[in-house]
């Protein structure tokens, strides 16, 4: 439960960072998908490495292909991340499991 709960926080932090990035971008004349994906990239450094390949289709500077992420067709800026029930684990989840045992 407090792992879930963990894992939402960080799915809505990372989507109020790229709201705060898509504001800044739309106002500064900035390439959305260059700087979403940098976004993305940097957040799933901070997966253990079963999740990194999970998530192995997150390359590139186009996060439009990658897994769980979903873009709005006219502006090709991210428009949804849902990356529910694939399994992902923060880098030092499985200390705190080994813990509470």
């Amino acid at each position: 439960m407090f792992q879930r709960m963990k894992h939402l926080a960080n799915l809505c932090l990372l989507l109020f960072f790229l709201c705060v990035c898509n504001y800044h971008i739309t106002y500064s004349g900035g390439n959305n998908q260059e700087r979403e994906a940098d976004a993305l990239l940097k957040w799933k450094e901070s997966f253990d490495n079963h999740s990194k390949l999970l998530l192995s289709s997150w390359i590139g500077n186009n996060p439009c292909g990658w897994e769980g992420i979903t873009c709005d067709h006219e502006s090709k800026s991210i428009n949804q991340v849902n990356l529910t029930n694939i399994g992902l684990k923060v880098q030092g989840d499985e200390i705190e499991e080994e813990e509470r045992k």
